[in-house]
């Protein structure tokens, strides 16, 4: 698993155990929690600092939930909004190339040739 992974799946398995936590009442898991990192690379996380092994907890951090939650859904939200703006960006570029590769009207075309036509009869035949 890469540490990517690892630690969207962690970040994820903490957010439901936080959340889960505040349903059944428990308000200290919902506000405070600690991350470390363990000597995998991987992000670990607890609700309860005893938890936390002795040669991690010099460089574990205690996070509160209630920030995090609000910095992620800036940033959902800025995502959509950066989104938005691309796609009508997009559709006003689409609409302008449609606009701009439509065929010119037959008639123009038709109106260049008789007006050939008028000029070769004018000058006569092998002219």
């Amino acid at each position: 698993m890469s540490y990517l992974t690892k630690l969207i799946f962690l970040t994820g398995a903490l957010i439901v155990g936080l959340v889960a936590g505040t349903a059944f009442g428990d308000t200290k898991t919902a506000d405070t929690f600690f991350q470390w990192v363990t000597k995998t690379g991987a992000i670990a996380f607890t609700d309860d600092f005893s938890h936390i092994p002795e040669m991690f907890k010099d460089g574990a951090v205690e996070r509160e939930f209630n920030a995090m939650l609000e910095k992620r859904t800036q940033m959902i939200l800025s995502e959509k909004a950066q989104r938005d703006q691309v796609q009508k960006r997009l559709d006003h570029l689409r609409l302008q190339n449609e606009l701009e590769s439509t065929p010119a009207e037959p008639t123009t075309v038709i109106i260049k040739v008789e007006e050939t036509r008028r000029r070769v009869r004018a000058r006569g035949p092998g002219k």
